[in-house]
């Protein structure tokens, strides 16, 4: 059963049939060298290709470790791609030898294999879609965690930018890879089996094969040439919606000017001008991607008329088998040869540049990871300059004649520096700079605490302190007992396990937040240690403990601390303390020298009143707080909590009740939609406006039933030979185009209109805004930058989908329906089969691209690499705020809506199988039926 599971697993990845998981592996940062949010083991296979590479001596392939990963995933999937298209061979074969054998069993066979197509290929396309966001997401988090873990030594971090930056690009089109790189297999075996079979000068002639031949030459470019121009107006149409945003822009920026100088003719006139030309852009797009369906709904018969013409044309018969057997074969390579082989050679060539490209990345990501390498311990220095110059004025400049300092040595640099000062000499201890001129050496790996404490969400206090790292008992308790943190573990309700972080299980104040910072640094194995002035913003007595403690393992261990404090106390433990004096590092060497200076440059005073701990100002934005807001416990559990000593529960209450009166204020969003509203009213007319929706609503609705009585014509008359010409059949098609027709006009009216009124009521209404009314003014820009874009392109997809759903209905099932079985019986079984298979495929579908977008979301939100993000946890805040939100994200997205939403899917799949075998019994029972009349 368990093995079952786990095949299913493969074919319907969204089916979550696992466990639940216990407390410790919902947030795993790196447990096992794998990531349970995603069920991937990219990186276990791409550290077991690093250590097999080492051990062999020769170079890591990433591509190697990719298949390792989705080897067995891939191989399913490839099976199952082979077995559709034995399905669609066989069907169309099916319908030939069913138009010269009318047999029952032929006609049984040609059912069920449809039902098994249909049932297949959507198991293959929920895998395959699924696979591909997978692949993406996954390798970005490989990425992701290696970026922001990075060590510093020999990485040159401009290069590091350029390539991660290409990386990202090139991964937004990874989602399908899997749907179309196995089409140039198959399009090379249909090529060669078709050639085989049209070779065969005993059932056709030399002229019939150049002609046919000819044809599919000129239309496969003509489609690709089609695809090409719909890529080229879709990208046009993204540039002009950019430059209709930068205009809005820039008169937000001058709203002011632009009233009293009375422009709003000009701003009217030049916004209307870009969306005009965005919307004729939008429609050429649309009307290329209709062209394109069109085409390949009818590329069959466009080649079987030319076929048929081109015997007529040289005075040959054309049998109707040969013609038959034709479209069987066309519609067997129509596909895999006109559109998936073009698409899937240059997703493969794409592919193969960038697992290249990520492969360098980790290589240099990799250089000197802990795990595969390790440390120089060859020389005593650790950190050596000689007429160092770094940075620039504006930045933060930094010069130094002569640096070394040695293993085991204590540092001290005063808090009292210039930020941008401070900046440089951070980055350049840890190495992420070049240096303007001089030479700097930094022998083994440096861990840096910021001043700012931060915490994981949602995670426990063992994995915030492990942060992606190898759990080691004996190194982690000494860390505990270094940081005296055993003793506010024991006022935890679970220990080391509380889930601690925003929308933790317990509240956790800024001491305890700031000891688990210093934990994780200590945690890490390197050889230098900087505390960037983290000790002060902790009380007098607890700073002086815990940095004695710091320095005597440090001694132990023969490791090199580094502290900026701006407290003597702190300063007198260290043995060498150094100043900056226009921003040349100095040493000042003598012990008395050192004491009696520290007046000149620091706070001397020894009574240091503790900190206020509720100001917030000592985390980053986006980070959890451990502030009264993100309270969300019980309140017994809040009354024994340390609780900050400046809040009390009538403080909690009284903000509770202050945010239950700010939700009850009506918002300005609201005003705004009301506002659009009365617009549209007021320039259409109400009752015109009424009477367009009705027309709609009914229009719509009587093309939804004549194409059912269409529908059930068709399959009524399947029992006698089909009579085109029937006037019942004239009279539905004629209404179904004229209710198609008018729902087109009707839709695109009310569209042109409606979006017309929007544009002038918002542009009316930013001009009555008062100065003072940013909220307002905001939101009506943000309806203009963000959704008015959105309300085209969804007003005209849902136009053409209409016409698509006209074409689909009267051309391609009518088509079908010709070749229908013999009994009522089937031919009902039949249409209920694809109606509900089709309504469950459809929203399946949906569901999956809406997952598709979400995790795109993901990746457009927290992938976006910058300059100041391409750094260590351990030296920039940004990469920290960068990594939690991350976190945080995926651990929304493995919450219990989306376990919920899952368990729906599964039911529905559930479902829906259910359905196809009780449809697959009434076709039996049809085709017992059919077998009693004939006898």
């Amino acid at each position: 059963m368990k093995y079952f599971i786990n095949v299913f697993r493969w074919l319907l990845p969204n089916f979550k049939s696992h466990p639940e998981l216990s407390i410790d592996k919902r947030f795993p940062l790196r447990d096992s060298l794998q990531s349970v949010h995603l069920r991937e083991h990219i990186e276990r296979c791409w550290t077991n290709e690093l250590l097999a590479s080492i051990d062999t001596n020769r170079k890591p392939r990433f591509l190697y470790a990719a298949w390792r990963c989705y080897g067995p995933a891939y191989v399913i999937v490839s099976t199952c791609l082979l077995i559709i298209e034995f399905l669609c061979a066989l069907q169309a074969l099916l319908y030939y030898y069913y138009a010269f054998e009318p047999r029952p069993l032929f006609s049984f066979a040609l059912w069920s294999v449809s039902l098994l197509y249909v049932v297949t290929k959507h198991l293959w396309k929920a895998s395959v879609c699924h696979m591909g966001i997978q692949l993406r997401v996954s390798l970005q988090t490989l990425l992701l965690k290696k970026v922001l873990l990075i060590d510093t030594e020999n990485v040159n971090f401009k290069d590091l930018n350029s390539q991660v930056m290409e990386v990202v690009r090139r991964l937004s089109n990874m989602d399908n890879l899997f749907l179309f790189t196995p089409y140039i297999f198959v399009a090379f075996l249909y090529t060669i089996s078709v050639g085989v079979l049209l070779a065969e000068y005993y059932r056709y002639s030399t002229s019939s094969i150049l002609l046919t031949m000819a044809v599919l030459f000129i239309l496969i470019p003509y489609q690709v040439l089609l695809a090409y121009r719909t890529d080229t107006a879709g990208k046009k149409y993204i540039r002009q919606n950019m430059t209709l945003c930068k205009i809005l822009n820039e008169y937000r920026r001058s709203w002011d000017e632009v009233k009293a100088y009375c422009l709003k003719r000009t701003f009217i006139e030049s916004v209307r001008k870009h969306r005009l030309s965005t919307r004729s852009t939008e429609l050429t797009l649309y009307l290329y991607e209709t062209v394109l369906f069109v085409i390949s709904l009818h590329y069959t018969k466009v080649v079987a008329l030319v076929f048929v013409m081109a015997h007529i044309w040289f005075e040959e018969d054309v049998p109707e088998e040969k013609v038959l057997l034709l479209l069987a074969f066309l519609e067997i390579f129509m596909y895999p040869l006109s559109v998936n082989l073009s698409r899937s050679i240059s997703l493969t060539s794409e592919f193969v540049k960038t697992i290249n490209s990520l492969q360098d990345v980790l290589m240099m990501l990799d250089k000197a990871s802990p795990n595969l390498e390790g440390v120089r311990k060859d020389t005593e220095i650790v950190i050596k300059m000689k007429d160092v110059q770094a940075g620039t004025a504006p930045l933060g400049k930094l010069l130094c004649e002569q640096l070394v300092i040695t293993r085991g040595q204590t540092v001290a640099f005063p808090s009292k520096l210039k930020p941008r000062t401070k900046k440089t000499l951070l980055r350049l201890l840890t190495g992420e700079i070049d240096l303007n001129d001089g030479t700097a050496s930094i022998y083994g790996k440096v861990s840096l605490c910021s001043k700012k404490a931060w915490l994981f969400p949602r995670a426990s206090v063992k994995k915030n302190i492990l942060s992606n790292h190898f759990y080691n008992s004996q190194k982690y308790q000494r860390v505990i007992n270094i940081c005296d943190l055993s003793h506010d573990l024991q006022y935890l309700p679970k220990g080391e396990n509380t889930i601690i972080g925003s929308k933790g299980d317990h509240n956790v104040d800024i001491e305890l937040a700031m000891k688990i910072s210093i934990a994780r640094v200590l945690y890490r194995d390197a050889e230098v240690y900087i505390f960037d002035s983290i000790l002060d913003l902790l009380c007098a007595q607890a700073s002086n403990r815990l940095l004695e403690r710091i320095l005597k393992a440090a001694i132990k261990d023969n490791k090199c601390i580094i502290i900026f404090s701006q407290r003597p106390w702190l300063v007198r433990q260290t043995q060498r303390l150094f100043n900056v004096v226009y921003d040349r590092i100095q040493e000042l060497d003598a012990r008395k020298e050192k004491i009696e200076s520290l007046s000149d440059y620091m706070e001397t005073d020894e009574e240091q009143p503790e900190e206020d701990v509720t100001s917030g100002g000592y985390f980053t934005t986006g980070l959890f707080t451990p502030d009264f807001r993100d309270v969300r416990v019980d309140w017994k559990v809040m009354q024994n909590s340390p609780m900050p000593r400046s809040i009390s529960l009538a403080d909690l209450k009284a903000y509770r009740k202050k945010s239950v009166v700010e939700r009850k204020k009506p918002s300005s969003q609201k005003s705004v939609t009301r506002k659009l509203l009365s617009a549209v009213i007021h320039t259409v007319g109400f009752a015109m406006t009424c009477s367009v929706i009705i027309g709609i609503i009914v229009s719509s609705l009587t093309m939804h039933v004549i194409s059912a009585g269409w529908l059930y014509i068709c399959l009524y008359q399947s029992i006698l030979p089909p009579v085109i010409d029937d006037p019942a059949l004239q009279v539905l098609l004629g209404l179904s185009i004229a209710a198609s027709i008018l729902l087109m006009v009707q839709y695109y009216w009310l569209v042109n209109n409606f979006l017309d009124t929007v544009y002038d009521g918002l542009i009316s209404s930013l001009f009555s805004l008062k100065r003072w009314q940013s909220i307002e003014r905001e939101s009506i820009i943000f309806i203009m930058q963000k959704l008015q874009p959105k309300l085209d392109t969804n007003f005209t997809a849902t136009l053409i989908q209409c016409l698509k759903r006209w074409l689909i209905y009267w051309v391609s099932v009518t088509m079908m329906i010709v070749y229908t079985p013999v009994t009522v019986v089937q031919g009902v079984a039949m249409s209920l089969c694809l109606v509900y298979i089709g309504k469950y495929c459809s929203g399946y579908v949906t569901k999956l691209w809406h997952l598709q977008d979400e995790l795109w979301g993901i990746v457009e939100k927290y992938f976006k690499f910058k300059d100041e993000q391409i750094l260590s946890v351990r030296s920039q805040e940004s990469s920290e705020k960068y990594q939690s939100m991350f976190y945080e994200h995926m651990d929304n997205y493995t919450s219990i809506q989306y376990k919920v939403k899952s368990a729906l899917e599964g039911l529905s799949f559930w479902m829906g199988l259910v359905s196809v075998i009780n449809i697959g019994i009434l076709l039996l029972m049809g085709l017992m039926t059919g077998e009693r009349e004939l006898l």
